[in-house]
C-alpha cells in the first residue's frame, strides 16, 4: 500500500487524490421512496396531479420527471423540491456497502466529504449521516444551500467549486462518487475524476459516455476497484 494517499493515471502522468467526495441520496443512502414523497407533494402544492409510483420510477430512471411539470413552473418547482425534502424524513436505509466503503477510505488515511443538492443547512445532512451510522467516517459536508443555480438546479459544478475552494483543493486531489448524469457532466466540466454508480437507476452506459472512468453496481465495489488497481 503507498500510504495514505490513491495514485490514479492520467495520461502517463500520477496524480494523487487526497479526497473523496460522495454525493449523499441514491450513492450512499436509498431515498428513492422519500424522493417520491416530496416530488408528490410538490405538485399538489403547484395544483398538478400526483403521479403512481410505476410513473415515477419509469420517469425517475429516464431522467423525465420534467415532463410532468409545465416549462416555466420547472426551475420554481425543483427549487421548491430541494427545500421541501428536509420535511419528510423517513427511514434512513443506507445502500448495502456504503459504510464498509466509507470505512475503508478513512482506514487508507483519505478525506471524506459528503455533499447534496438539496438546499438545506449543513445540519439536517449532519443529523441523516448520524441517523445513517455513517457521521465517524465523514470529514465535511456541503449542502446547496445559498447557492444561487445558473441553469439546472441539479447541476452541481457551483457545489463542486465550493468543495474544492473552501478545503483548498485542486481537481486533480478528488474523486467524485456519484450516481446521476449531472453528477457526471458538472465533474467532468471541471476537470474532476468521476466514479458512476448504478443506485440512482442511471442507464450504466450513458454515465459511461458521459465521462465516468467506470461505472459500479455500487460503492461496495469502490474500495476492490481501488484495490484492484494495484495503485492503492
Amino acid at each position: 500500500m503507498l500510504g495514505k494517499y490513491i495514485f490514479k493515471v492520467i495520461g502517463f502522468s500520477f496524480v494523487v487524490i487526497k479526497c473523496v467526495i460522495f454525493d449523499f441520496d441514491q450513492t450512499l443512502v436509498d431515498t428513492l421512496s422519500r424522493f417520491y414523497k416530496v416530488y408528490n407533494s410538490t405538485l399538489k402544492l403547484f395544483g398538478l396531479n400526483e403521479i403512481s409510483w410505476k410513473d415515477f420510477i419509469k420517469s425517475y430512471a429516464e431522467d423525465t420527471l420534467d415532463e410532468y411539470v409545465p416549462a416555466e413552473l420547472r426551475e420554481k418547482f425543483w427549487r421548491i423540491f430541494l427545500e421541501k425534502y428536509g420535511d419528510f424524513l423517513g427511514e434512513i436505509k443506507p445502500i448495502e456497502g456504503s459504510e464498509y466503503c466509507l470505512k475503508y477510505l478513512k482506514a487508507v488515511g483519505l478525506t471524506v466529504v459528503v455533499t447534496t443538492g438539496r438546499r438545506a443547512p449543513n445540519s439536517e445532512l449532519i443529523f441523516e449521516l448520524v441517523r445513517a451510522g455513517f457521521i465517524h467516517y465523514v470529514d465535511y459536508v456541503f449542502t446547496a444551500e445559498g447557492i444561487m443555480f445558473k441553469n439546472h438546479v441539479f447541476n452541481k459544478v457551483c457545489l463542486l467549486k465550493k468543495v474544492l475552494n473552501e478545503l483548498m483543493l485542486n481537481v486533480d486531489d478528488v474523486l467524485f462518487v456519484a450516481d446521476y448524469r449531472a453528477d457526471v457532466l458538472a465533474a467532468r466540466k471541471l476537470g474532476v475524476a468521476i466514479v458512476a454508480v448504478e443506485t440512482g437507476l442511471e442507464d450504466p452506459r450513458l454515465l459511461k459516455e458521459l465521462g465516468a472512468l467506470a461505472v459500479l453496481p455500487s460503492v461496495k465495489e469502490l474500495p476492490p476497484l481501488l484495490e484492484a488497481s494495484k495503485l492503492i
